[in-house]
């Protein structure tokens, strides 16, 4: 995912320079500034994908995004859903210290939800 993101906005920022410095009068400043905003867009999205990170060990779970890093204990854990969408799925994790969130993007996403239930007791 992370390397596609990368080709995406390599990809955007060439368009966008090869536009500004070349493309004079061909296309409109709209068009130019649209690449630059894809190519930020994906620059964010590699960002987040490449800082995300979620590990599970004996002791819960290790949470880490641009945002927050937290550690959970499985006890803490009060629920876990599956939220679908028109093109993944959001898992939301509830716990005593805040909400892990994370989406079928990422690896292994199928196998975290099935072990966060099992070791949570959160079965029904």
């Amino acid at each position: 995912m992370r390397l596609a993101l990368a080709g995406a906005g390599i990809f955007w920022a060439v368009c966008f320079f090869g536009l500004a410095f070349r493309g004079h009068g061909l296309v409109s400043p709209a068009t130019t500034w649209g690449c630059a905003a894809f190519a930020g867009f994906f620059l964010a999205l590699w960002i987040y994908h490449s800082r995300l990170r979620i590990d599970v060990d004996g002791a819960g779970v290790r949470y880490r995004s641009v945002r927050k890093s937290m550690q959970v204990a499985f006890g803490d854990i009060l629920r876990v859903s599956v939220v679908p969408t028109v093109s993944l799925r959001v898992y939301l994790v509830v716990t005593r210290r805040g909400l892990i969130s994370f989406t079928s993007n990422l690896k292994g996403h199928r196998e975290l939800f099935a072990l966060l239930i099992e070791r949570a007791n959160l079965a029904s």
